[in-house]
């Protein structure tokens, strides 16, 4: 984690949630863009192992929910805008807990207007919400980026049930970079339409598997730049795992849009 954290900011971007020092976890980052400031925070619901010993750096954990909600309450004083990014649920969740809506939305009431959820390697609803100072934006999971989970899915094929379901399961592909626009009216916050652009995470395992002549190829594109049959399959999943709250670009003709 030191390392990734010292390469990250070495080539000139942020990090934040991970520190060498415990007190500089909860310290956002601010970044300005035009006449607007946006106050960044990250914390965890869990890591899959301890830190081991000697501890070299430490991760802004969501169970101390008294530092974290000082630090929501500090970033408001900085920002115009607080987004806070939160690893959570578990592998291959098929739908948000209760659990999970409640902080949330504790956490607008608290000062943040953008929570970006990632963890369960697929994609979760998109919700609108008013807020205190007008309207935020939860965005419960943004799926994988890139990975080389479903690495055996493929439109027509069929794959046991008993394979992992990190290698079977064709939602673990699917991705969104989402796009939200505040604007602000005095000091009350505007959200303008949400948009989403799809992503969706191509291999070669099975051209790989039948001649054993190429290296792995594991890439990311927009979805429609994908094969045609993996946009018939993966845009509609991709609108219901979303919701109506996001507007989703570059669909196929045929998809009944």
């Amino acid at each position: 984690i030191s390392r990734t954290v010292a390469r990250v900011r070495e080539e000139g971007m942020e990090s934040v949630g991970v520190e060498a020092e415990e007190a500089a976890l909860w310290e956002p980052r601010i970044v300005t863009r035009g006449n607007m400031r946006v106050a960044f925070l990250s914390v965890t619901d869990g890591i899959n192992r301890g830190p081991g010993r000697p501890i070299v750096a430490h991760v802004a954990s969501m169970s101390e929910e008294e530092k974290l909600i000082g630090a929501i309450e500090g970033a408001r004083t900085q920002a115009d805008v607080v987004v806070l990014a939160v690893h959570w649920s578990y592998d291959y969740a098929p739908r948000v807990s209760h659990r999970q809506r409640r902080r949330a939305h504790g956490w607008v009431e608290a000062g943040v207007d953008f929570v970006v959820g990632t963890g369960p390697h697929v994609l979760h609803p998109v919700e609108r919400v008013q807020s205190p100072r007008g309207e935020a934006l939860i965005a419960y999971s943004l799926g994988n980026l890139i990975s080389n989970q479903g690495q055996r899915w493929e439109p027509g094929r069929r794959i046991s049930r008993s394979a992992h379901a990190a290698v079977r399961i064709p939602d673990t592909r699917d991705g969104v970079l989402l796009r939200a626009t505040f604007v602000k009216d005095d000091d009350q916050l505007r959200l303008e339409p949400v948009v989403g652009l799809p992503l969706f995470t191509e291999n070669n395992f099975w051209t790989w598997w039948r001649s054993r002549s190429e290296g792995h190829d594991i890439r990311v594109v927009p979805l429609r730049e994908a094969a045609f049959d993996v946009q018939q399959s993966r845009f509609p999943a991709i609108r219901a795992a979303l919701g109506s709250s996001v507007r989703i670009l570059g669909q196929p003709h045929n998809t009944g849009e």
